[in-house]
């Protein structure tokens, strides 16, 4: 049987400068004021009887599909592979960057991503993989408590040839990103952000998380009780300024 094989890379795409932050028109000014927690982007290449497939995982609300399509294609131009054998999911956190105000941001995002690509084609090895399906709590119906949710949790996990060592677990959850509210302008990967290393810590492992889609499903925290962890300086403060008038909402 041909053996699977597995490339794995992630990149700080944390933004060096004040941004204008997306997800929230109810914010004053969209302008971002420091770092709570850095962003990631996660880059996953398999490989199977010469066909490769990649996921990568963004903290961002999401691109436009003119922006993800470029992404898309350029990673599958390094993999020699189809645009349809690349996803990109986004973890929906309404503390990072507009990807599609900010084109330096973006820019700076795609050579991050498009270098991960190439160093996970370049460092495949051989490895088994498992999928099965548990349950979650984590999110509740934002429109009506007692509707219907999506509380499956789906686990894809990987291991070496021993089959012991975990090397990437990819989980997926559907309930949105943002426990953060819309008085928060510290940019942060949001409850993924926490999620992903309390699960690295426990498992010793790289943790991927994929969103679901399910638009009315919001994360089960009561107002006021959010501990999101992280330096809120992170290391220094943005000058509000360097964001001009006509990037605000």
């Amino acid at each position: 049987m041909e053996p699977t094989y597995m490339g794995y890379e992630e990149r700080i795409i944390t933004p060096k400068k004040s941004v204008q932050m997306a997800g929230y028109d109810a914010r004053i000014d969209n302008c971002s004021r420091g770092v709570m927690k850095d962003l990631k982007a996660q880059i996953l290449v398999i490989k199977k009887n010469e066909e490769r497939f990649c996921l990568i995982t963004i903290d961002s609300l999401g691109f436009t599909v003119e922006l993800a399509s470029f992404l898309r294609r350029k990673a599958a131009e390094i993999l020699s592979a189809k645009m349809e054998q690349v996803m990109i999911c986004f973890s929906h956190t309404h503390a990072a960057p507009n990807a599609a105000v900010e084109k330096e941001y973006y820019d700076f995002v795609c050579q991050s991503v498009l270098s991960g690509v190439k160093k996970a084609d370049e460092s495949m090895v051989p490895v088994y993989a498992g999928w099965g399906i548990a349950e979650n709590t984590v999110g509740m119906n934002r429109r009506e408590s007692d509707q219907p949710i999506d509380p499956r949790m789906g686990i894809l996990k990987i291991c070496g040839e021993d089959q012991e060592k975990i090397k990437v677990l990819v989980v997926r959850v559907t309930a949105h990103c943002n426990v953060l509210m819309p008085d928060n302008y510290l940019i942060s990967p949001d409850y993924f952000g926490e999620a992903r290393e309390n699960l690295e810590r426990r498992y010793g492992c790289n943790v991927m998380m994929v969103q679901g889609g399910f638009r009315r499903c919001k994360t089960q925290i009561p107002p006021g009780k959010c501990r999101l962890s992280g330096n809120p300086s992170g290391g220094g403060t943005f000058n509000e300024q360097q964001c001009s008038d006509e990037r605000k909402i």
